[in-house]
């Protein structure tokens, strides 16, 4: 299993040495790796290519890009590769990525993984129709293309050689889309862990700006629809304050099932539970607004009064997942709200409101694959 990571700092002195043996084998031509085999500054170099993944501050003439290193389980950079956003110049021909596997490396089914990884990016920023080339003498690299859904287009000649251009009609080889909706102090790049789970969808992480039912409710109903419009299948992965958030958006028809981990399903409950423990009751919150607590929270007259008036609504076909040392939401509660919306109920002994100790995922990869 390899991943692809951009590159940073600390990655220096491997990347160096991931370079050296590229030039110790001969090969002085690093494809996919935005200058690196030119540039031989590496602070340059990643100076260079993180400037050049905004469209502000790209080079003139150049595409923007995004690079990402592959790496193994040992972290070990076992390869490069890019993603060019548009085709501009000689791109028109080379297409939307180029990519290198270490010399140690290959014929371990890594260009294949990366190639994979990079397609689902791309369809990530908007790509439809991904184009990559070869060598006709490079079989190895037409048959991982080929693999990976290219047909044949045109060719043309590179340096006096001719060269094979494919198209990966990137809809039609996945035809369906997986929206992940973090929980408070999350974030969109938890997606990644669902990605292994959903190999022939496109998972997407929504990083939502707001933080009240009524504002990011509308974030997720943006997003929900835009996938709609453009996949045939919409899933959605919802964690926590996340799911409570997607429920109050108008998504219903949209979504083939959902996923909620430990769902936020009764906020009534639990805002008039934290007034409680911090000593505040309905005179004082409605006449202050907003009451900051010892334990971190805000309560607000606001919220309370919105989620008193909007009761939960969830038609779509759910599975919960619910830890049984979960200090937000009571069993008895779960219980309730998963008959009342017809979800099945999953829980896990010794499991907490946070899913994130090795065991929790592991218990949650393998409910996730069995429950629908």
């Amino acid at each position: 299993m390899i991943r692809l990571i951009k590159p940073e700092k600390e990655h220096k002195a491997e990347a160096l040495a991931f370079r050296q043996e590229f030039f110790d084998n001969g090969e002085k031509i690093i494809n996919g790796s935005e200058l690196f085999d030119k540039i031989d500054s590496y602070d340059e170099w990643l100076e260079f290519i993180k400037k050049n993944a905004s469209p502000e501050t790209v080079a003139p003439d150049w595409a923007v890009s995004e690079t990402y290193f592959a790496v193994d389980e040992g972290d070990r950079i076992v390869g490069i590769i890019d993603l060019r956003h548009e085709l501009i110049g000689i791109l028109k021909d080379a297409g939307h990525c180029g990519y290198s596997v270490r010399p140690s490396e290959r014929k371990k089914g890594y260009a294949t993984e990366m190639l994979s990884q990079i397609i689902r990016r791309a369809g990530q920023i908007g790509i439809d129709v991904f184009q990559l080339a070869a060598d006709r003498s490079n079989e190895v690299s037409i048959k991982i293309i080929k693999n990976a859904g290219g047909k044949y287009e045109r060719s043309f000649i590179f340096e006096g050689e001719e060269a094979d251009i494919f198209l990966i009609d990137i809809k039609a080889v996945k035809k369906s889309a997986v929206l992940y909706v973090h929980g408070k102090g999350g974030n969109a790049e938890e997606a990644k862990h669902y990605e292994a789970l959903f190999p022939d969808s496109f998972v997407f992480g929504l990083d939502y700006r707001t933080d009240s039912p009524w504002e990011t409710n509308k974030e997720i109903e943006r997003e929900i629809r835009y996938l709609s419009e453009k996949y045939d299948e919409v899933i959605l992965i919802a964690n926590s304050i996340g799911a409570f958030y997607s429920m109050n958006a108008d998504i219903y028809e949209m979504i083939e099932r959902a996923y909620f981990i430990s769902p936020m399903v009764d906020l009534v409950k639990l805002i008039t539970d934290m007034m409680k423990w911090a000593n505040v009751t309905e005179e004082d919150l409605q006449r202050e607004k907003v009451i900051k607590t010892e334990f971190g929270e805000d309560l607000s007259w606001d919220y309370l009064c919105y989620v008193r008036e909007h009761p939960v609504k969830w038609t779509v076909p759910t599975a919960i997942l619910y830890g049984s040392k979960d200090h937000l939401v009571s069993i008895e509660t779960m219980n309730s709200f998963a008959e009342r919306i017809n979800a099945s109920l999953t829980v896990m002994e010794g499991g907490e409101h946070w899913f994130h100790t090795e065991e929790q995922m592991a218990f949650l990869d393998e409910w996730m694959g069995d429950v629908f």
